[in-house]
C-alpha cells in the first residue's frame, strides 16, 4: 500500500543519512555491522535493536511476551532492528525512531555481543513485569546496560533530529530514569559525537563507569564532566 511504502522509503532515506554521517569527515563512530537485517511492524508501537542475526541470544520466552503473535515470524526471521511504527506517521517520527535504533547497533559494534544479551535481557524482562514499561524502574543488576545503551541512542537520535530539522536539541528520553540530558550537555561544551562514543566500551555498564570512563579519556574535561552528572 502507499502507506507501507511511504514508510518504507523513509526508513531508507534514515538508514543512508546515517550510514553517511558516521564517517571520520563527520560524526566518527562505528558503523552498524554489515548486512543489517531491518523489519518495519506496521502494527506494533515498540522497536528494538535485537541484533539477532549478528549472533545476539535472547530467551525466547520473553521474546514472544515483549512482541507476541510476531515473536515466531522474528525469530525465523532473526533481524537486527525491528521498527514498530503503529504512531509514527510523519517522516520526521519515522526519521528519529530509525536513527535511534542504529545508534543502539553503532554501540553494539563497539561493546559486543555479550554486553548486548546483558542489555536486551534487562529491556525484555522490564517490559513483561511491569506490563509494558520497556525501560523498567532502572532496579536490577542489568539495569546499568540499559542507562548507558538508551543515554546513548537518545542522544544520537537527539542530534540527528536536531541537525536535520534546526533548533535546539529536542527533548527526546528525558522524562525516564536514566538521563540522556547528560550527553546534551557535554556536547554543547565542547565535547564530540565521537568523544562520547569514544568510551562505550564493554565495560561501560552503568553511570558511575561511564563518568570515570569519560574522565580517565579527557582528563582536560573533568569539571565539564562532573557538572552534567552532577546536575542530571
Amino acid at each position: 500500500s502507499e502507506d507501507k511504502l511511504y514508510k518504507r522509503c523513509v526508513v531508507n532515506n534514515a538508514v543512508y543519512d546515517y550510514m553517511k554521517r558516521c564517517g571520520e569527515s563527520d560524526m566518527d563512530i562505528s558503523l552498524p555491522p554489515s548486512d543489517l537485517r531491518i523489519w518495519i511492524f506496521h502494527n506494533l508501537r515498540s522497536s528494538s535493536a535485537v541484533m539477532l542475526h549478528h549472533g545476539a541470544v535472547v530467551d525466547s520466552e520473553l521474546f514472544r511476551k515483549f512482541l507476541g503473535d510476531f515473536a515466531p515470524l522474528v525469530k525465523f526471521l532473526l533481524p537486527d532492528i525491528t521498527l514498530g511504527l503503529k504512531d509514527d506517521d510523519t517522516y520526521a517520527d519515522i526519521y528519529s525512531s530509525t536513527c535511534h535504533e542504529l545508534a543502539h547497533a553503532s554501540h553494539f559494534a563497539k561493546a559486543g555481543r555479550a554486553y548486548w544479551e546483558e542489555y536486551i535481557c534487562y529491556i525484555l524482562e522490564s517490559f513483561v513485569k511491569t506490563g509494558g514499561m520497556t525501560y523498567g524502574d532502572g532496579i536490577g543488576n542489568r539495569a546499568g546496560y540499559c542507562e548507558v545503551g538508551e543515554m546513548w541512542g537518545y542522544y544520537l537520535e537527539s542530534k540527528m533530529y536536531k541537525d536535520r530539522y534546526g533548533g535546539g536539541f529536542p527533548t527526546f528520553g528525558n522524562s525516564f530514569w536514566f538521563r540522556p540530558q547528560i550527553f546534551r550537555y557535554l556536547d554543547e561544551r565542547g565535547m564530540t559525537c565521537s568523544d562520547i562514543f569514544s568510551v562505550l566500551d564493554e565495560d561501560v555498564d552503568d553511570r558511575s563507569d561511564l563518568q570515570n570512563a569519560l574522565i580517565k579519556s579527557f582528563p582536560a574535561k573533568t569539571t565539564v564532566i562532573g557538572q552534567a552528572f552532577d546536575r542530571y
